[in-house]
C-alpha cells in the first residue's frame, strides 16, 4: 500500500497496532473465562465428593432418614412424656402433695410418663406459668386465688376461667394465724404488723380478705415462714400467718416457753366485729392438738376458716398433643389414688374425693370424661365435708322454715359435725 505523506502512515501504523492490542485483549478475556468455568466446576466435584463421603459414613454411623435411633427415641420421650407439677415454698402443702404424685404416680407399672415437682413462687406467679410457660402443666393453686384474679378480667388474667380448668379439689388450706398468747383476738392485732408469708400468695389474700371483712386495719409485712416465725418470737411484728392441709409444717419446734398459740377466727373471738362478713368468702375449720401439739391444749380446738385447693391445668383443646399429655396423667393419677393414701404420705390424701365439685370453675374435660365412665361402672363417691355443710344449711333452713342468718350459718358448723359423727357412727354398725 502507498502512502500520499507520512502523516497518513503514521495513521495506519496506529490503527493497526489497535487492532493487535484489541485482538490480545479478547484472547485474554476469553482464556480467564475459560479458567473460571474450570475453577467451578472442579469446586462443584469435590464438593459432591466430600457430600458423598459424608453420606457414606453418616450411614456407617446412624440408621437411615426416617428411622431414629435411641437416642432420638429418648430424646423424645425426655420432653413428650413429662408432666410438671408446681407447688409453693419448700414447706408448703401444696409442694409436698406435688411431690407425693411425683413420688407414687410417676412410679406405677410401665408407664412412661415422667412427673416432675417443682417450687414456685406464689399461687398467682403459678397460674401465670400455666398461662404462658410452656415448661408448666399443673399447678396446686387454692379457689380464694383464682376469685380474686377473675374480678381483673383483662391483661394476663382476661377470660381466666375460660382458659383454666381443675383435675380435682386437693384439699383444704386453712389459715393459721399464730402470736404471743396476749393477743386474744384478731381485734388484738389493731394498728399492729401481721406478716401474711409472700406478696400474692394465698395466704396473703385471705389475710387481706379477712381483715378488711370485720375492718381491722393491720400492717401487713411479707416474710418467709423462718423469718416471720423468728419475728413473732423476738416480738418485731405482732402475729403471723401460714396455711396449708392440717397439720401444717413448722410448729414441730415450738417450746411452751415460746408462748405462742394460734389466734381463733370465729364469733365468740370477734364479739365487736361482723365475723359472719368472713362466711362469705370461707368456711369454717378447726385446728387440732392431735395435728399441734405444741400449740393446742390437750382436749381443746381452735377455730378458724379455709379455702378449697385445687390442682389446676390449662383449658387445653381436646385431641391436641398437650391435651392428650395431661389425659395419660389424668388417667394413671385417677386410676391409682388409692396408693395415695398410705402413712407415708401427707395425711389429707385420705379425705381427697375425686369428684367434689368447685363452685364457679370448669374440669378438665379428660378428668370429666374419666368421672363419668367411673359412675356408669361404680357407685358416685361420698361428697366433700364442705359440700355436706352446704346441703346441711338448706337442711336447717327447711327445718326453720326461713333463710338463716350468716351469723346462725357460723354456729352451725359445731352442730353439723357432731351430726357428721353420728351419721358415721350409724353407718360402720
Amino acid at each position: 500500500m502507498q502512502f500520499k505523506n507520512r502523516g497518513q502512515y503514521k495513521i495506519q501504523t496506529k490503527v493497526e497496532l489497535l487492532r493487535v492490542y484489541e485482538g490480545r485483549m479478547i484472547f485474554r478475556l476469553i482464556i480467564a473465562i475459560l479458567l473460571t468455568v474450570i475453577l467451578l466446576w472442579t469446586g462443584t466435584f469435590l464438593a459432591d465428593k466430600s457430600k458423598a463421603y459424608d453420606r457414606v459414613a453418616a450411614t456407617d454411623r446412624a440408621p437411615p432418614r426416617g428411622r431414629p435411633g435411641p437416642e432420638d427415641v429418648a430424646k423424645r420421650n425426655m420432653n413428650e412424656n413429662v408432666v410438671t407439677i408446681l407447688g409453693a415454698g419448700r414447706q408448703a402443702s401444696s409442694t409436698q402433695f406435688a411431690e407425693d404424685i411425683s413420688n407414687v404416680i410417676g412410679n406405677i407399672g410401665r408407664s412412661d410418663l415422667r412427673i416432675l415437682p417443682a417450687l414456685g413462687q406464689s399461687e398467682t406467679e403459678n397460674i401465670l406459668n400455666i398461662l404462658y410457660r410452656k415448661d408448666i402443666d399443673l399447678a396446686v393453686v387454692d379457689r380464694d386465688i383464682l376469685f380474686n384474679l377473675k374480678k381483673d378480667n383483662s391483661g394476663l388474667f382476661a377470660n381466666l376461667e375460660g382458659r383454666l380448668n381443675y383435675v380435682t379439689k386437693l384439699y383444704n388450706t386453712a389459715i393459721h394465724i399464730y402470736a404471743h398468747t396476749d393477743i386474744k383476738s384478731l381485734e388484738d392485732l389493731r394498728g399492729k404488723k401481721v406478716s401474711c408469708l409472700k406478696e400474692g400468695s394465698t395466704i396473703d389474700v385471705m389475710c387481706q380478705t379477712i381483715f378488711k371483712a370485720i375492718k381491722i386495719d393491720v400492717e401487713f409485712v411479707y416474710d418467709d415462714f423462718d423469718e416471720a416465725l423468728s419475728k413473732v418470737k423476738a416480738r418485731e411484728i405482732a402475729a403471723a400467718a401460714t396455711g396449708g392441709a392440717q397439720p401444717t409444717p413448722g410448729f414441730e419446734s415450738i417450746k411452751a416457753s415460746d408462748d405462742l398459740h394460734f389466734v381463733p377466727v370465729d364469733s365468740q373471738s370477734l364479739p365487736n366485729s361482723n365475723f359472719t362478713s368472713i362466711l362469705s368468702s370461707y368456711l369454717p375449720i378447726e385446728l387440732h392438738h392431735a395435728d399441734y401439739p405444741n400449740m393446742i391444749p390437750e382436749g381443746k380446738t381452735v377455730s378458724t376458716v379455709y379455702t378449697p385447693t385445687l390442682l389446676a391445668v390449662y383449658a387445653w383443646s381436646p385431641g391436641s398433643a398437650r391435651y392428650k399429655r395431661i389425659q395419660k396423667f389424668v388417667d394413671l393419677f385417677f386410676s391409682n389414688i388409692n396408693a395415695l393414701r398410705n402413712e407415708a404420705r401427707h395425711p389429707q390424701w385420705k379425705d381427697v374425693l375425686l369428684e367434689t365439685d368447685v363452685r364457679g370453675w370448669t374440669r378438665f374435660a379428660a378428668a370429666e370424661e374419666w368421672l363419668k365412665a367411673r359412675r356408669r361402672g361404680l357407685p358416685v363417691l361420698t361428697k366433700s365435708i364442705d359440700s355436706e355443710f352446704l346441703e346441711f344449711l338448706k337442711d336447717q333452713e327447711t327445718a326453720y322454715g326461713a333463710p338463716l342468718t350468716p351469723e346462725q350459718k357460723g354456729n352451725q358448723w359445731s352442730l353439723f359435725l357432731k351430726w357428721r359423727e353420728t351419721i358415721k357412727k350409724q353407718q360402720q354398725q
